[in-house]
């Protein structure tokens, strides 16, 4: 079993990339940047938007909550739409 794996490794290590493996990996990790971006961006608004609008401690954390589950559920419904509707481009 270890040498199938061992093989199929080196098969991968020795294959080339082309065009759409770039496009893809370049997708993947596209997602990764803006799931950075966004955390950081709330961090920055939220002392912003906190002393904007006088939010209590309460409303910080529930605004924080709420964006967060806003994000997850983006991530489980909208995100695999669309990877699957780009990866049908390539």
């Amino acid at each position: 079993m270890a040498d199938v794996v061992r093989t199929h490794l080196a098969l991968l290590d020795g294959a080339a990339m082309g065009p759409r493996q770039y496009a893809i990996w370049l997708l993947a990790s596209g997602g990764t940047l803006l799931d950075g971006f966004s955390i950081f961006s709330l961090g920055v608004a939220m002392a912003l938007v906190t002393q904007q609008f006088n939010l209590s401690p309460l409303m910080v954390g529930l605004t924080a909550r709420l964006w967060f589950w806003a994000r997850r559920l983006a991530q489980h419904s909208v995100v695999p739409l669309q990877i699957g509707l780009g990866a049908s481009h390539f």
